[in-house]
């Protein structure tokens, strides 16, 4: 379900990966992160995202549940 205006979420969810085939799904409703189909854009999107936190020195170690999906990257 696509969250618009009417709704809102009022509590923490978990941290987690999402990846999403925008031009399949413009409106982000499925989530192909554990599709094997889109294993090698996973692999080069968190590749990506490494070399970014890295380059720019964010260790997200303010948030413990962002700090252990870090961790499970490398």
């Amino acid at each position: 379900m696509a969250l618009d205006a009417t709704y809102a979420i009022d509590k923490d969810t978990m941290a987690g990966f999402e990846l999403y085939d925008l031009n399949k799904d413009p409106q982000e409703l499925q989530n192909v992160y554990d599709d094997p189909e889109y294993h090698d854009m996973r692999e080069e999107v968190k590749e990506f995202l490494i070399s970014l936190k890295d380059k720019y020195g964010d260790t997200d170690t303010q948030d413990d549940d962002l700090q252990k999906l870090y961790d499970k990257l490398k």
